[in-house]
């Protein structure tokens, strides 16, 4: 894979989910740069926390067929190695990193993520009617931004993800969660709690497959809550999140020059 539009097209697929994977963190310039990572197979289980959660029945549809997601929330290429792992499961990788990704001075690093993206591409097989499973950075609200550097920093809402009612209609009764840090990130939160009020079961498959119930966040369903979310971070006029924090220069009048 030499271009981000290839990735984009091998992880993307062509089934019922592909709709909602986030082209932002493809359309980087990076990838010829990281053309010579060259193809690898998907691992049998991306780590520990995988092995343990197909162990423990991880199953994207039981013999009623009823159907079950995954939320996998973990650092950067961790997250795309699972997600690449799990295609071997019936799951559908969904790559949903919204942050753009930039060589000068990220609070985000992006390499690590695009490397496992060209690195596994080529060797994704997409179940018949498989079942999503939604990848997130765990890291995209890390780091202190400073001047000079380019803020890539980013957030989800419920609006990335399709609703509690249109999974519940494509028979998905169950969520599973994989997550670094093992605890629901706040943005998360709102997601999951409107899956949950929609009826679908939620399991921490992390340690385990233990049932989870997804507490109310702030602000939840507050018609303020995106503008609040959204005001220490910088949406990119090409989508996503990311933008170069200035540099304050002393004038004349003073202020940023």
């Amino acid at each position: 894979m030499t271009t981000g539009r290839e990735c984009f097209e091998a992880w993307a697929g062509d089934h019922e989910w592909s709709d909602w994977t986030r082209p932002t963190v493809f359309a980087s310039d990076q990838f010829p740069s990281f053309a010579s990572v060259g193809p690898q197979s998907v691992p049998d289980t991306g780590d520990g926390a995988l092995a343990l959660a197909i162990r423990n029945d991880l199953r994207w549809r039981d013999g009623n067929s009823n159907r079950a997601c995954v939320v996998v929330d973990m650092p950067g290429a961790r997250a795309i190695e699972i997600g690449a792992a799990l295609s071997e499961h019936g799951y559908a990788p969904v790559v949903l990193f919204n942050g753009v990704a930039s060589i000068s001075s990220p609070v985000v690093s992006s390499a690590e993520p695009i490397k496992a993206l060209i690195r596994y591409a080529s060797s994704l097989r997409f179940a018949e009617h498989p079942s999503p499973a939604f990848l997130l950075d765990s890291r995209r609200m890390g780091g202190t931004p400073v001047a000079g550097q380019y803020d890539n920093r980013w957030i989800v809402f419920p609006q990335d993800f399709p609703s509690g009612g249109l999974l519940r209609a494509r028979g998905i009764k169950s969520c599973y969660l994989i997550l670094d840090p093992n605890r629901v990130a706040d943005d998360l939160a709102h997601v999951l709690r409107r899956w949950q009020d929609a009826g679908i079961e939620m399991f921490d498959a992390t340690n385990g497959r233990k049932p989870l119930t997804i507490q109310t966040p702030p602000l939840y369903k507050a018609l303020y809550y995106r503008w609040s979310a959204l005001l220490s971070l910088k949406p990119n006029s090409f989508g996503g999140f990311g933008a170069a924090i200035p540099i304050a220069t002393r004038g004349y009048y003073g202020g940023y020059g």
